[in-house]
């Protein structure tokens, strides 16, 4: 006779399970550069203004291997850009893509994802 396991040990099975395979939210700061591991994508889920009186870009871009899509569009190179709190969250950054938060901004918080 086969023996049912405890439900508790399933339970906590299914939630170990779904926390690995769950989405991470990661903070980048102003200052620093940082790079998309090449198994994932990242999608911006919020933005945080900076006091600046002359701000030139929310996000700088660099690097042959980066690759972003603003709104649809796949851009490619070295680039910076500005993006409205209203759209921030129709950027996604590709792995490898090397990003550095703007002049313009304190802070980005992005959401980590498995490249599909």
């Amino acid at each position: 006779m086969a023996r049912t396991p405890p439900v508790f040990l399933m339970v906590w099975l299914a939630l170990l399970v779904s926390c690995s395979a769950s989405a991470r939210e990661i903070t980048l700061n102003v200052g620093q550069e940082y790079q998309v591991p090449d198994d994932k994508v990242w999608v911006i889920k919020s933005v945080a203004p900076a006091p600046c009186n002359i701000c030139t870009a929310d996000v700088y871009i660099s690097g042959e291997a980066s690759n972003v899509e603003i709104a649809g569009v796949i851009m490619h190179g070295t680039f910076d850009f500005s993006i409205s709190d209203e759209h921030h969250h129709k950027v996604v950054l590709y792995g490898g893509t090397h990003v550095s938060v703007g002049d313009s901004r304190q802070t980005l918080v992005v959401k980590e994802q498995p490249m599909e």
